[in-house]
């Protein structure tokens, strides 16, 4: 398996893939990544932004992405059947 942009893009499906399937309540909330958990009020001594809500933002985001996930997920198939897998 070359280093080549295809690659890339395969790596960055996958990645995607294992973002979108983290489910809120079992998953992420014991974490405190779900965007329930990180509803809590912001400490007034809290200068920065708080990372688990900006985390918890990008999963959800990724799961809003569904279709096109769905619809790359099949391209990435395809092309490795017809011009086959290395």
């Amino acid at each position: 398996m070359g280093f080549s942009l295809y690659n890339i893009l395969k790596f960055g499906v996958l990645i995607f893939n294992a973002l979108a399937i983290l489910h809120d309540k079992r998953v992420l909330a014991p974490m405190g990544f779900s965007r329930v958990a990180s509803a809590e009020p912001v400490e007034a001594d809290d200068s920065g932004p708080n990372w688990k809500r900006q985390v918890g933002e990008l999963l959800a985001y990724a799961r809003l992405f569904q279709w096109p996930l769905v619809i790359a997920n099949v391209t990435i198939i395809t092309l490795e059947l017809l011009f086959g897998g290395g």
